[in-house]
């Protein structure tokens, strides 16, 4: 995943991080829209359906579509078809996490949040505007102060 852009937030390791079954994906950022057509999808069929650098499965139900991640928001594992249990979540296999699926229909449901990114159906197009470099992305340094002595804490104990 990091050949194509993927980073996480345990890249720099620290004790909360480690230690925090939390959602460590940082997609690549981009300066597009990513589409995919379901319209070619068969009816009860689960199929790969591509937008940008992530994958999803969709399956057309009626004028339905459910769809499942395929990338462990976690920690990147590959999520397969055959890890779908009977009531319809996915589930990882490096750590056991399960994610329901979604259900989306122009009558219905249009939009859901993955990651940090928002999925969004148009008719039979499946959508995702890929982030774009955020302000807590860039390297922040704090001003150089002086430090007056004659300011210093008195009294103080530690």
């Amino acid at each position: 995943m990091r050949k194509a852009g993927f980073r996480f937030t345990t890249d720099v390791p620290d004790f909360i991080n480690s230690n925090m079954l939390t959602d460590n994906v940082i997609v690549p950022e981009s300066q597009h829209t990513a589409q995919a057509s379901l319209a070619a999808l068969k009816e009860g069929v689960k199929e790969e359906v591509k937008l940008g650098q992530l994958t999803f499965l969709a399956e057309k139900r009626g004028a339905d579509y459910t769809i499942w991640p395929t990338v462990c928001p976690h920690e990147g594992a590959k999520m397969r078809k055959d890890k779908i249990c009977e009531k319809g979540a996915i589930h990882c296999h490096w750590h056991g996490r399960a994610f329901p699926s979604v259900t989306l229909s122009q009558s219905g449901r249009t939009t859901f949040k993955y990651i940090d990114l928002t999925i969004r159906l148009n008719g039979d197009v499946l959508a995702v505007e890929m982030p774009r470099q955020k302000k807590w992305d860039e390297p922040h340094i704090a001003p150089s102060v002086p430090i007056d002595p004659s300011q210093e804490l008195s009294g103080a104990s530690f």
